[in-house]
């Protein structure tokens, strides 16, 4: 049975957890704070649900640096369910908003009346000819919103602003240019999908189009359900941004929503149910009232506490891993993402990267398995040697294919277990490993730094590790004693800086590799090593089993071009006392 350590997982959501959070969160659900019960069993009214709330309120604000005139909601319903409060709540405040307007506009003020048949037609007459709810269609979940506002208000008041299959041959894959887009004059909202999951397109960045103009910009809002946390957002660009909690904040049962409060009581009222009605307009559900969820702090109706607690937790970590927060998680994020595409590219004839490239996913990647005459059968052995290693949640959404989501907060170091060595052929292994012992069996220093990172670790038979690329290659400090004791001979080495010393004592070294197999990110190969001792009388060669493990870090400006890799850490097995000793009687005759 494989432990969790064992298991890489890139499933895109619910998506993996960071483990101390996990662990945190077990012993909470058994006795939270030693209060004798579970967290789950306290109530959501109680002061201590209060205070979680309040936190992961605060902590959200903190990381993402949300500006004091936005409030933070969190309710229950996920995405699917913000594409219908969406419109509810906002429709609402684009009827109020025109009433106030109607009602300016009649010189309707203080102590005067007006007759609410008057009203209602001019309202009516608005909604008819004025009300629209402007979507951007860039993939299979804004498309979704958009259907559903269609549902909830008619087709004839949904405006499709762009439409991502017009412009790349009827699928999804591509975001259409700005100049082309067909925005509403004052639409009650401009909704857009910030990461479409299920496709592989992400906004590089705000779009131009929707920047605020004075006091009087558009209604602005996103769906940042799988890339919320993973770079910095110009909040104030936004009126509402909505995201579920199980992509990248935490585990599935709440959504958050961020929201101008100028869009709250008491900056705008709420119209009447009676009213929209009237209107032919629907009245939501109480539960997605954003007025209402904002009046009760989020707790109107029983929230899943533990939730909370666990996207509470999951902040505190990001809080205490990045110390410029959201900043330092978008590095991250952009890190893996160029690694991962540069490795799919350089092997076009097996991989294909479904979205263009000027919209390619930071937080998951799309791809189809090419290689071989049927696709199905690719992307089928594909996924199953890619379990075999521990790569787990890699197919796609079940109307794709293959993708690499990877919108957690892991370490980044997970990633390159992924596409590292698997896109590589066994030849390709086979040639690096080819070009590594080369370069020691040269017997020069010279080609080696380009296979260590600087803060590589060498172990070494049964010696001390060495740590650091400068104690492992460059400066010469090797230390012999000899002791001659009934003909045997004790070879003790100080040793730092290894090669540099161990070279000028051979006068010869090569390794034949036997076999290997690649695991995940390491190498495991098994190889003879035949060494002839310098300035040895006899040339006597010494022909030494060994078997050494490559732990690899790919380098992503390098991968897939010259095929190179970086070792983060080589641990040597070997029994090598013969040829040690060897050297040490050399020495001594020539002393």
């Amino acid at each position: 049975m494989p432990d969790r350590s064992d298991i890489t997982y890139f499933g895109a959501g619910p998506a993996l957890l960071p483990t101390t959070v996990l662990e945190t969160a077990a012993k909470s659900l058994v006795n939270y704070n030693d209060t004798g019960l579970g967290l789950a069993e306290h109530s959501h009214r109680s002061e201590l649900a209060t205070k979680i709330v309040e936190e992961a309120k605060a902590d959200l604000a903190s990381y993402l640096d949300i500006p004091d005139d936005y409030e933070v909601l969190f309710m229950q319903g996920g995405g699917s369910g913000e594409f219908s409060a969406t419109v509810y709540n906002l429709v609402n405040v684009w009827v109020e908003r025109r009433r106030q307007r109607i009602l300016q506009e009649a010189g309707i003020g203080a102590g005067k009346e007006i007759s609410e048949d008057v009203i209602l037609t001019e309202l009516r007459k608005a909604v008819e000819q004025d009300l629209k709810i402007d979507y951007l269609v860039t993939g299979s979940w804004s498309l979704k919103a958009s259907q559903e506002a269609a549902r909830l208000v008619g087709p004839e008041y949904v405006n499709i602003v762009a439409d991502g299959r017009k412009t790349n041959d009827g699928k999804f894959g591509k975001i259409p240019d700005e100049k082309d887009w067909k925005l509403s004059k004052n639409a009650a909202m401009v909704y857009y999908c910030d990461n479409e999951t299920v496709d592989g397109v992400e906004f590089p960045s705000f779009p131009k189009a929707l920047e605020p103009v004075g006091e009087d910009g558009p209604i602005v809002v996103a769906d940042m359900s799988s890339n919320i946390l993973s770079r910095r957002i110009p909040i104030k660009n936004f009126s509402l941004i909505f995201f579920g909690a199980q992509k990248n904040l935490g585990s599935t049962g709440i959504t958050v929503v961020i929201i101008k409060k100028s869009l709250l009581p008491p900056a705008v009222g709420t119209p009447a149910p009676s009213l929209m009605r009237k209107l032919g307009l629907p009245v939501g559900p109480i539960v997605l009232s954003y007025e209402t969820i904002a009046k009760n702090k989020s707790l109107y109706n029983t929230l899943s506490i533990f939730d909370v607690y666990i996207a509470g937790q999951v902040l505190k970590k990001a809080l205490a891993t990045f110390a410029d927060k959201v900043d330092g998680q978008q590095i991250l994020a952009e890190k893996k993402s160029k690694l991962i595409y540069a490795a799919l590219d350089a092997h076009p004839e097996s991989y294909k990267v479904v979205p263009d490239k000027s919209s390619r996913s930071r937080m998951n990647i799309c791809f189809r398995v090419t290689h071989g005459d049927s696709i199905d059968a690719a992307e089928k052995l594909f996924l199953k040697q890619a379990t075999e290693k521990g790569l787990t949640g890699l197919k796609g959404h079940r109307s794709k294919s293959s993708q690499i989501p990877f919108k957690e907060l892991i370490a980044s170091s997970q990633y390159p277990k992924a596409m590292a060595l698997q896109t590589k052929s066994r030849d390709e292994v086979n040639a690096w490993l080819h070009a590594f012992h080369h370069a020691a069996d040269s017997l020069t220093t010279t080609t080696l730094p380009k296979f260590y990172t600087e803060d590589a670790t060498l172990n070494f038979a049964n010696n001390e590790p060495l740590v650091g690329l400068s104690n492992i290659i460059y400066v010469s400090t090797l230390l012999y004693s000899f002791i001659h004791s009934d003909l045997k001979h004790i070879f003790t080495r100080v040793h730092k800086q290894f090669f540099n010393v161990a070279f000028p004592q051979l006068e010869s070294m090569k390794h034949d590799v036997i076999d290997f197999d690649v695991v995940k990110d390491k190498i495991y190969m098994s190889c003879t090593i035949t060494y002839v001792v310098k300035n040895d009388p006899k040339q006597e060669k010494f022909r030494i089993p060994a078997f050494g493990v490559f732990h690899l870090v790919p380098v992503s400006e390098q991968l897939g071009q010259k095929g190179e890799a970086l070792l983060r850490r080589f641990d040597v097995y070997l029994d090598a006392q013969s040829v040690w000793g060897r050297m040490g009687e050399v020495t001594a005759s020539r002393a």
